[in-house]
């Protein structure tokens, strides 16, 4: 068994700080003066405005994408049929009792083209 008695360096620890474990650092912590504070919760609000702001962009972003992967996935492949087919009747110079040809508005179709 080992025995410490005649080191008096452990001794001295020893009595000095009981613990082995704890261990007090000998620096020293300067702490901030007033204005130093005001300066870090200035700075400390702004990062927190600018992460509000970050995640702000970032969910109009999301709603965007989601709202146009939803709007562009719906399309029907006829489409471009069905307006062909309507510009093909509506817009037929060869009918006799009614020229859509000359519709600008809404007030001069339902005042001049239907009768």
């Amino acid at each position: 068994m080992f025995s410490f008695s005649f080191d008096k360096n452990f001794k001295k620890n020893f009595f000095k700080n009981p613990c082995p474990f704890i261990s007090r650092s000998q620096i020293r912590v300067e702490r901030l003066n007033e204005g130093e504070i005001a300066w870090a919760r200035d700075q400390r609000v702004k990062e927190l405005r600018m992460w509000l702001i970050i995640r702000e962009v970032f969910t109009y972003l999301c709603f965007l994408s989601i709202l146009y992967l939803v709007n562009y996935s719906n399309l029907n492949s006829n489409a471009f049929y069905q307006v062909k087919h309507l510009r093909k009747f509506f817009l037929n110079t060869n009918q006799i009792d009614q020229d859509y040809t000359k519709v600008n508005n809404s007030f001069f179709f339902f005042f001049n083209v239907i009768k």
